[in-house]
């Protein structure tokens, strides 16, 4: 059914574009033949004018129809009967110097007009017959006719003209009929010429178009069935399907990149919680153990070993508490709709607040932790908790991985537009294989660290990206990493 409808298509847009090309074929051969004829007539009567443009002059010159100041009638007439009889496709008429008609010479002595222009004839006149003007036609009041004529003089006087008509009506008459046989001979030859082009034409497009179509089709049809790789590649490119290819590619590579996504989070997934359910067995294990035993020895336990049982079960208990927390902390930045409480903030107070913090636990390791900054420093606008929470991870994971006589440095600058933090330190440092995936959930190194979660720079760098921020790390194994946050103001 659909490879029916789909040839009935194809039929219906052959028929529409033959018709369409016919119609418009045929109307611009009608114009370009109503042009052709026109042309034809006025360059006829153009080469019909400068061929007999002296006529008038040779009359005057042979027999003037002037005598003593007056027309003569017989003289005239003989010298236009014998002129008429040569060239019988002419008019003659005598013009006084105004323009009025004193006698003529004109088939069926048919002539409706007194007077006729004596401008087209000054004009005809003053160029000597080089240029194309058409005057008066007695005959036919508001009609023009090329034309020859000469001015008639006595003793420098101008009398009037001699003005001679180049095409009679009985001319007009014949060359009409021959124009009208001419033109639809005309029409008909180009009635069957584009009757061929159109379908020519029409064939050689429906072809183009349904070769292009039927690769679309195919291609859908190959997609649609789960060939995900299927592309639009037209056989003739830039057509107007190449909006519809590059449209449908775009699309489709789109998909594949969700769909590749979706794999991805999937097996993040999977990792996730197979990371969950490794880091929560080992504690819950030791709680669950140590709590078995002081059950089963509550008896024989002396007061030294069960605040040692104690203890474990109570450091258990918060490595747990942490791990849960900071997995809570990271799926709600995570989130689409997490918003950040934005405040003005200044770097330096926020940044001596937590070194004042970790300086106890620093100086019991044997660490020594600086800070450098100006207190000039620009404003920021940023989430003063989570802010404080990304830098405190930072240094807690520095004081994790340096040893004793360590240094750490949290230092401030500024550049155009932002200000710069560092954190660094001069401990064991990141193996360089490592630090590709060192912002990556449970990624924790090689030189596993106890009461790590492998969250902490997730967390960190998911802060920095919601405040438009950058952060970046520097790392030679053995001697120390640098963390730098660049936070636009």
């Amino acid at each position: 059914m659909t490879e029916q409808m789909i040839k009935k298509s194809r039929y219906s847009l052959l028929l529409r574009l033959a018709f369409f090309f016919f119609s418009f074929l045929l109307i611009y051969s009608l114009l370009i033949g109503y042009v052709f004829i026109k042309s034809s007539i006025n360059y006829e009567k153009e080469v019909n004018e400068k061929l007999n443009k002296d006529i008038a002059v040779e009359i005057v010159k042979d027999a003037s129809p002037f005598l003593n100041g007056q027309v003569s009638e017989n003289k005239v007439q003989d010298l236009m009967h014998y002129l008429m009889t040569v060239n019988p496709s002419i008019e003659i008429y005598v013009l006084n110097a105004s323009g009025e008609i004193l006698t003529y010479m004109a088939p069926n002595k048919v002539v409706q007009l007194k007077k006729v222009s004596v401008l087209p004839i000054l004009k005809f006149i003053d160029s000597k017959g080089n240029e194309f003007v058409q005057g008066d036609d007695p005959r036919n009041p508001g009609k023009v006719k090329v034309f020859s004529a000469a001015p008639v003089l006595e003793n420098n006087k101008l009398l009037g003209y001699v003005y001679v008509i180049l095409a009679s009506q009985e001319y007009d008459g014949i060359a009409s009929s021959i124009q009208s046989s001419s033109f639809l001979q005309l029409t008909l030859k180009s009635f069957l010429i584009i009757l061929i082009i159109s379908f020519i034409i029409g064939f050689a497009i429906f072809w183009i178009t349904t070769k292009n179509l039927s690769h679309i089709i195919d291609v859908f049809r190959k997609y649609k069935s789960g060939d995900m790789k299927s592309r639009i590649s037209l056989p003739l490119p830039n057509t107007e399907y190449s909006v519809i290819e590059k449209t449908f590619n775009e699309m489709a590579d789109s998909l594949e990149r969700k769909i590749i996504q979706i794999h991805e989070i999937d097996k993040l997934r999977k990792e996730l919680i197979a990371n969950i359910s490794h880091d929560l067995r080992t504690p819950v294990a030791s709680i669950s153990g140590y709590t078995e035993l002081l059950i089963d020895k509550n008896d024989s336990l002396n007061a030294s070993d069960r605040v040692k049982y104690l203890s474990i079960i109570d450091t258990n208990s918060k490595k747990m508490e942490k791990q849960i927390q900071d997995l809570f902390d990271l799926s709600k930045l995570e989130s689409a709709h997490y918003k950040l409480h934005l405040e003005p903030l200044h770097m330096g107070e926020l940044v001596a607040d937590i070194a004042d913090k970790y300086k106890l636990l620093a100086n019991k390791k044997g660490i020594h932790l600086n800070t450098i900054f100006s207190k000039n420093l620009p404003l920021i606008q940023a989430d003063i908790a989570l802010m404080d929470r990304a830098i405190q991870n930072l240094v807690e994971n520095a004081l994790k991985f340096s040893g004793t006589g360590s240094t750490i440095n949290i230092e401030i600058g500024q550049a155009p537009d932002k200000i710069i933090i560092f954190v660094s330190d001069n401990g064991i440092g990141i193996p360089e294989s490592d630090i590709p995936f060192i912002f990556d959930r449970y990624k924790i190194g090689k030189k596993n660290v106890e009461n790590s979660t492998g969250l902490g720079l997730a967390i960190v760098k998911k802060i920095i990206e919601l405040h438009h921020a950058a952060i970046h790390v520097l790392s030679k194994e053995n001697r120390g990493t640098t963390f730098t946050i660049e936070i636009p103001v």
